[in-house]
């Protein structure tokens, strides 16, 4: 039995009781405040000991209207400012997660946020969206309260259509389930500010417990109005700078609020570590308690909050004395800290020394109390200590509180970035909710990775890579592709050949593929950059798997060494060029098919019909079979002349061996009619216009020429005797006709070839069909579709001797909106038919002529670059490659390393989604109404107390009765009204 299997601990990480699995961290993401958008910037904020603090902006409300010193003045707060996101919490990308603008709207901001830092971990764990889509992966999200919901609730008769499923705090949750398909528990716990750490706790045991493969637990808060702000400072709760104090003697009175979200991906450790994940932290062992009755239900319980401590570390057999440092609660409340300090020192600081003290600090400090998300910050701030080895300060940290003994107990708040403490292992992390719900997690260093290959040491690779960018729309993709550039510009490691790797991996098999998409070719990062700087993007939105026809050239663009460097890249390459040369041997060839592919031009005999009919054939085979080993199939084929051979082998109708023998065959038979008939001179020749306009010239020569091919709807080939060219040449000049000689000896599809049909015949006739295909096979022969059936020896007579019908079979196929592909790709040794499949295109209409078209192989230049832009060209039309086949193809790609760093996915936050109220929205005019209803109630009773709930008389406060005569408010037969009534009013008419 493994350590998988018995919950043991995987080498590397010790300490941990067997009977609970550690869980690995390998994804986490945030938004907090001090423009904190990601772990790394928290990272920053953190190491330079800054603050996120501001004044109440002004976007959520006029803290002006509401401030005053007295807590306890009913319907103020005290509250100078507190830690606030510095974007706009109405921008959301709804596009990107489907959501309409009326569900945008009605939604939660919280959801909104926790949507997008879902995905930001998914992405910083290398887990593409599309992978986790119906699988056993839990939701757990801490959260409570929404103030929106409050907001759109002001006046029921303007509640949004979605208020309910936007604002039920169970979606917070659920929400991010249901966008991702996931199918694990999906549940949102309110213990108040303990909430995220005991979804933690929860996702935890439904990971052990193997209900959930992988677990995404979150928080967020934000506070946008000031109703909280006024309940809470009656309770109280808060301090009057709205800053955090932790462990210090500015910790006079309450807490300051803080807003952010923040979400981290679990993973049971041994899966992580099978898996090749990132991981940034482990979790030893989590556990809660609650408080029972104290002295009131907010009071803290010291004696509860050490149990739990010593509980979580005695059920895992930790060791207390090896906690290097405890990431605390830390309010910076005057009787909480003190509490919780005692607490922490019973329970893990007995044996410590001034010498070796147990550090200890809390993340409110920099970003403020995020009360239900708190404990997800301190756990993502508690994972990047550990990742990195370094301890992270207090922000502003000056003088102790003198409620806690630190110097006596030998503990130590940090206040500066200093070293991981030696011989420590673990973090403590707590988290209290007011009610009395406690949370405690014990996190541990992550396992020492192992090292990567490096390129260099990867011999047979590719040295050029496909690099595939996408985002969700189009002015994303323009950013994430600007991203990238910066990224490398700030890296000195940007000529490392492992980077370059290292970043092909990462794009292509650690990142979602969504929906707008670039793909470029690259031998390095520094060309990687000038063409993604000389890109025009301007892609297409993929709706769906595309469907991609082949298209296989015909003899005659064959050359010396086409498609050679293909056979040191790519191993499925070359055994099917190796089998094919096996089949020519055992077929009587007296050509090694190898050896021939590789002699350059000078020596090459590859124009040979002999040699160049079965050379085409076996490059087309390996193309097709390279192709299909990246997950490119084609729906439809189609063949040019002897490509149908090449067609059919696509199409699943003719195996590797029949394919060979087809062309072999083929081949010989030219041998065999210069052999037989020495007099017989044919030749051909290309020309520039439509069957209907060539025909009639033919028709006044002196010798044998017909129609070849038709190409397209203006070109065409001629095939006859030589004296017949020669007498044609002057008249197409004469004409100002497209004519170019092709140089060969053989006129094919003709009655030339008559001559040797019984021959070809009687050489294949043991050669039959498939009876079914894996692709519809447009024949060139007939302009029709063929069935695997009719595609028997007799067939391959006519396709020697008739003429190649392709514009019609091509036609055929690119007409008819139930066979038209997205794509064609050119499959032979050059890009021969681009001409006549543009010209065909352009012929059918605007639906033919939006059909892509890429070739696999050019004459004379890197097969590696023209077969990768094809691929390329499949993928930016949705197709899904294998990537890892493509870009690694002789190496394990799982030991390519993953790069945790990349910038997060730029979201499009232009548009607004934000409810428009008659009483709630409009924050300045309604506060500042609010200022004015507060100086009529002084006005009518100097001694009224300032509330929403006093009748006053309308004619007796001249602010009222001047509105009133303005027809502003509704005047009630008594004269008497609610001041509720008189806002409600105000705005029904005023805005």
């Amino acid at each position: 039995m493994n350590s998988a299997e018995n919950g043991s601990q995987p080498d590397g990480v010790n300490g941990v009781n067997e009977t609970h699995e550690p869980i690995a961290i390998i994804g986490y993401a945030c938004r907090l405040s001090g423009q904190v958008s990601s772990p790394g910037d928290l990272w920053e904020l953190c190491t330079r000991g800054r603050s996120g603090w501001c004044p109440i902006p002004k976007d959520r409300f006029d803290s002006g209207a509401y401030h005053h010193p007295n807590p306890s003045k009913s319907g103020t707060t005290n509250p100078i400012g507190g830690y606030f996101l510095d974007e706009d919490v109405s921008r959301f990308d709804a596009p990107f997660f489907n959501v309409t603008v009326q569900e945008a709207i009605s939604m939660d901001p919280q959801q909104r946020l926790l949507l997008e830092t879902s995905y930001e971990a998914l992405e910083s764990a290398g887990i593409p969206k599309e992978s986790l889509a119906g699988r056993n992966v839990g939701v757990f999200v801490g959260g409570n309260f929404a103030d929106y919901e409050l907001r759109n609730l002001r006046d029921i008769e303007t509640a949004p259509i979605y208020q309910a499923t936007g604002n039920a705090t169970s979606l917070q949750s659920n929400r991010i389930s249901y966008f991702f398909d996931l199918s694990g528990p999906s549940l949102t716990i309110d213990t108040a500010c303990s909430s995220s750490l005991v979804a933690l706790h929860y996702a935890v045991q439904s990971l052990r417990s193997g209900e959930s493969k992988e677990a995404l637990v979150g928080g967020c808060r934000l506070n946008i109005l000031p109703d909280y702000f006024v309940s809470m400072s009656m309770s109280q709760l808060f301090n009057d700078e709205g800053k955090t104090y932790a462990f210090e003697e500015r910790a006079k009175s309450g807490f300051a609020r803080g807003e952010g979200a923040g979400v981290v991906l679990l993973k049971p450790l041994s899966a992580a570590i099978r898996d090749k994940d990132p991981i940034r932290a482990v979790i030893a062992h989590t556990g809660v308690n609650q408080d029972g009755r104290t002295k009131g239900i907010t009071l803290p319980n010291e004696k509860a909050q050490e149990n739990l401590i010593r509980r979580v570390y005695a059920e895992a057999n930790l060791n207390p004395d090896e906690c290097g440092f405890a990431e605390m609660h830390g309010t910076g409340t005057k009787a909480g800290d003190p509490i919780e300090a005692a607490a922490v020192h019973a329970a893990l600081g007995q044996n410590r020394t001034a010498r070796n003290p147990l550090y200890i600090g809390s993340v409110k400090s920099n970003i403020g109390h995020l009360e239900g998300a708190s404990g997800i910050a301190s756990i993502i701030k508690a994972a990047m200590i550990l990742d990195n080895g370094l301890l992270l300060p207090n922000a502003d940290f000056k003088k102790p509180n003198p409620n806690i003994p630190l110097n006596e107990w030998n503990m130590k708040v940090v206040n500066s970035t200093r070293p991981w403490p030696r011989g420590k292992k673990y973090i403590s992390v707590s988290n209290y909710g007011f009610g009395g719900a406690n949370a405690h997690v014990v996190m541990q260093k992550p396992p020492a990775p192992t090292q990567a290959a490096d390129d260099a040491e990867v011999d047979g690779d590719p040295k050029r890579r496909l690099f595939l960018i996408s985002a969700n729309d189009k002015d994303s993709l323009k950013t994430r592709i600007h991203d990238f550039g910066v990224y490398f510009e700030q890296r000195p490691e940007v000529f490392e050949n492992s980077l370059f790797g290292n970043f092909a991996y990462t794009l292509g098999s650690k990142l979602s593929q969504l929906s707008y998409r670039v793909a470029v070719s690259a031998t390095s990062l520094d060309e990687l950059g000038i063409r993604l700087a000389q890109l025009k993007v301007n892609p297409a939105r993929v709706l769906s798997a595309p469907t991609i026809a082949f298209v296989f050239t015909g003899q005659g663009a064959q050359w010396a060494q086409m498609g050679i460097p293909l056979m040191t890249d790519y191993p499925v390459f070359k055994s099917a060029i190796v089998r094919a040369d096996e089949c020519l041997r055992k077929l009587g060839a007296e050509f090694s098919l190898l050896e021939e592919l590789e002699k350059d031009a000078s020596e090459s005999q590859i124009n040979s019909p002999h040699l160049s009919q079965p050379a085409c054939t076996a490059l087309q085979v390996a193309l097709t079979d390279l192709l299909r080993s990246w997950g490119i199939l084609p729906s439809s084929v189609v063949g040019h002349s002897s490509g149908e051979i090449g067609a059919a082998y696509a199409a699943g109708i003719y195996d590797l061996e029949a394919a060979m023998a087809l062309s072999y065959r083929r081949g010989q038979m030219t041998q065999l009619l210069k052999k037989t008939f020495p007099l017989l001179k044919g030749t051909m020749i290309a020309i520039g216009a439509g069957s209907e306009a060539v025909k009639p010239m033919l028709k006044t020569l002196g010798s044998y020429a017909t129609i070849a091919c038709v190409n397209s709807p203006s070109s065409v080939t001629v095939s006859g005797d030589v004296s017949a060219i020669d007498e044609l040449e002057p008249i197409l000049q004469e004409q100002a006709l497209f004519n170019r000689r092709l140089k060969i000896d053989v006129a094919y599809h003709s009655d030339h070839m008559k001559n040797v049909a019984e021959a070809y015949l009687a050489a294949i006739e043991s050669i039959q069909p498939a009876t079914t295909s894996t692709a519809t096979f447009f024949s060139s022969v007939t302009g029709q579709i063929a069935q695997p059936s009719e595609l028997g020896p007799a067939y391959w007579i006519q396709n020697l001797t008739s003429s190649v019908l392709f514009s019609d079979a091509l036609s055929k196929m690119c007409d008819n909106e139930e066979t038209r592909p997205h794509l064609l790709i050119e499959v032979g040794p050059h890009s021969a038919l681009k001409g006549p499949i543009l010209d065909i295109q352009k012929s059918l209409g605007s639906a033919a002529s939006k059909i892509g078209y890429a070739p696999t192989v050019i004459r004379n230049a890197d097969p590696s670059e023209s077969v990768m832009d094809a691929a390329g060209a499949a993928y930016v039309r949705g197709a899904s490659l294998k990537i890892t086949d493509l870009n690694f193809p002789c190496s394990n790609a799982n030991n390519r390393s993953f790069l945790r760093d990349l910038p997060r996915y730029p979201w499009q936050h232009s548009t607004r989604y934000w409810h428009e109220s008659r009483i709630a929205d409009k924050h300045a005019k309604r506060d500042g109404v609010r200022n004015d209803v507060l100086g009529a109630q002084a006005m009518y009773s100097n001694d009224l107390e300032p509330t929403w709930r006093n009748i006053v008389r309308l004619d007796d406060i001249p602010w009222l009765r001047d509105h009133k005569m303005q027809g502003m408010i509704v005047y009630p037969m008594a004269g008497y009204v609610s001041l509720p009534f008189i806002i409600r009013s105000f705005f029904r008419k005023k805005y």
